[in-house]
């Protein structure tokens, strides 16, 4: 049946597009929390 194929490849995509938002923004976050720890050991250093 190819109504059900194109559903399931619908879904398949909009799982994978969620999948890589979820991942840019935790690698955005942790990325800012790197960010922020550099900031605070270099103000603790000084």
């Amino acid at each position: 049946n190819k109504t059900t194929t194109i559903k399931k490849q619908a879904r398949e995509s909009k799982f994978l597009k969620t999948l890589k938002v979820y991942l840019t923004h935790a690698a955005l976050n942790s990325f800012h929390i790197l960010l922020a720890l550099l900031c605070y050991v270099t103000l603790y250093n000084y």
